[in-house]
């Protein structure tokens, strides 16, 4: 899959800019996810007036493709996808937020309004690399993650949410002299939890998450060049990327890393 990385630039007072790229550590690599969740529902209730059975809990299974089905509705119902179900190949992936890609990793809808991971406060981890954050390194943490979807406030019904402990691995070689070098990431979490499906039914969840990407991991590229003196987009290989221009900028917008404008944002004297 063909990742793409997107970062808004903030005009501000002098001929420096600066966008923060929001990603797990220093991963800029998406992962493909897999999620698979076994919820027990309440069993029906009977009373004869002199005893009451209910009966053992209903089994289901949760996969990733119920999932998008449920996500695809919930969408549609808050108007932010035009159909109620997506297409054939569809997949979850996750770079910091919950995205939908087709069979061809082509964005189809951030659904991060829903569906979410939330990482704990503490993070242990170990590894290797350069204190400026370049590749090559090698790291690999443990954090507490929970997994929510939550549509009631898009006008959804399903609501759960489910922790767990969180295994994280980012890796990356040495970068080629354009900057580029092979990243690798995955994450893995045993979750359990509870909430209440499209229905209103109570459930408790068991299960996990999985997810892995590879692919290019870009530490310096140029952005643009003005006639009146240009800009310059790079990244320190960490989270930070810096705009400096030496001369007058006429405007400023979200940049891709392949060089390309996508949106125009800002607009400077």
């Amino acid at each position: 899959m063909k990742t793409r990385f997107l970062g808004r630039m903030v005009a501000v007072a002098g001929a420096a800019l600066a966008l923060t790229i929001a990603s797990r550590g220093m991963a800029q690599v998406a992962e493909n996810v897999t999620i698979t969740l076994t919820a027990l529902e309440s069993g029906a209730t009977n009373d004869n007036g002199t005893t009451t059975t209910v009966r053992p809990p209903v089994r289901r299974v949760l996969t990733s493709g119920e999932l998008l089905k449920r996500l695809a509705l919930d969408e549609n119902v808050a108007g932010h996808y035009p159909n109620t179900n997506f297409p054939a190949g569809a997949h979850l992936s996750y770079d910091g937020a919950f995205l939908v890609n087709d069979r061809k990793g082509n964005l189809l809808l951030n659904v991060s309004d829903i569906l979410t991971l939330q990482l704990g406060q503490q993070n242990i981890h170990w590894g290797s690399g350069k204190d400026s954050g370049d590749p090559p390194y090698s790291h690999a943490s443990r954090q507490l993650v929970t997994l929510t979807y939550d549509a009631t406030g898009l006008g959804g019904t399903m609501k759960f949410s489910a922790s767990g402990l969180g295994a994280f691995i980012d890796i990356a070689g040495k970068a080629n002299a354009q900057g580029t070098s092979h990243e690798v990431t995955s994450m893995s979490a045993s979750l359990a939890g509870d909430g209440v499906d499209a229905k209103g039914n109570a459930l408790v969840l068991s299960g996990g998450i999985v997810g892995s990407g590879a692919g290019p991991r870009l530490t310096a590229v140029v952005a643009s060049s003005e006639p009146s003196g240009g800009y310059e987009f790079f990244s320190d290989g960490a989270s930070d990327v810096m705009i400096s221009a030496p001369g007058p900028v006429s405007s400023v917008g979200l940049f891709e890393l392949d060089n390309s404008l996508v949106e125009p944002a800002l607009t400077s004297p």
